[in-house]
């Protein structure tokens, strides 16, 4: 997992059991449809679901929609000063989407939030966050409906 912001971490699936309330972490948002373990496995901590799927079958508007709602909780949560853990398969598309929106919430621009995500989490195996262009996209959409 990386650290994008204090308190704002993304990565890929999340280490079951108690470790994540060991660690301070308040929220855990599982966005991978293919990996939603039971909230007993992460005791402690407040699990959202997004189930985004990364595929290619959502559209932008798709997945600002799926995304936004999500993103609102953890911009809140961050707001409240609480530990948020964003994962999905990778740590890239999906979880990448779901905190970059809540940056976007927070004033900060599409380029500088995936600029500031590529410098925390770095390329892998050809794997760059945000790289979908799907989500890079919805990203500079954004969460505000006067701009869809």
């Amino acid at each position: 997992m990386s650290e994008v912001i204090p308190n704002l971490f993304v990565g890929c699936k999340p280490p079951e059991g108690s470790l994540l309330r060991e660690l301070g972490f308040h929220m855990l948002v599982l966005c991978a449809d293919e990996h939603q373990p039971d909230a007993s496995r992460f005791p402690g901590v407040q699990i959202l679901r997004p189930r985004m799927l990364d595929d290619g079958t959502e559209s932008p508007s798709d997945v600002v929609r799926k995304a936004c709602p999500y993103a609102r909780q953890v911009a809140a949560a961050l707001a409240g000063r609480k530990k948020v853990l964003v994962t999905c398969q990778w740590g890239y598309n999906r979880s990448g989407i779901v905190a970059a929106l809540a940056l976007r919430m927070r004033g900060m621009s599409a380029d500088q939030v995936v600029k500031l995500l590529r410098s925390k989490r770095p390329a892998h195996d050809g794997f760059k966050a945000l790289g979908t262009p799907e989500y890079r996209a919805a990203l500079d959409v954004g969460c505000n409906p006067s701009r869809r």
